[in-house]
């Protein structure tokens, strides 16, 4: 199949774009590394979340200290709901 240089080239731009604006470019992980606390706040919450899915005591125990972790790298970056997690609700 051949492709007309105007229409490879659309794609390759159509191709470029959609990387640069996709927000999974980065893991989570990745943009809390690099100053971004909402992606540290998420990334706890969403181990928080698995603790509904547990029901030994020392693997509850780890869990909180892992998204502890997270939402402290989130409030060190002055991300608010980091913060509030951290005094609040574990």
């Amino acid at each position: 199949m051949k492709t007309s240089p105007p229409l490879l080239i659309l794609l390759i731009l159509l191709l470029l774009t959609s990387c640069a604006a996709s927000p999974c470019k980065k893991s989570i992980a990745s943009r809390c590394k690099h100053g971004d606390g909402a992606a540290c706040f998420y990334q706890g919450s969403k181990i928080l979340s698995s603790l509904e899915k547990v029901s030994d005591k020392k693997i509850a125990k780890q869990i909180k200290k892992d998204a502890v972790l997270w939402f402290k790298k989130g409030c060190k970056l002055k991300h608010s709901h980091s913060c509030q997690q951290i005094r609040g609700s574990l």
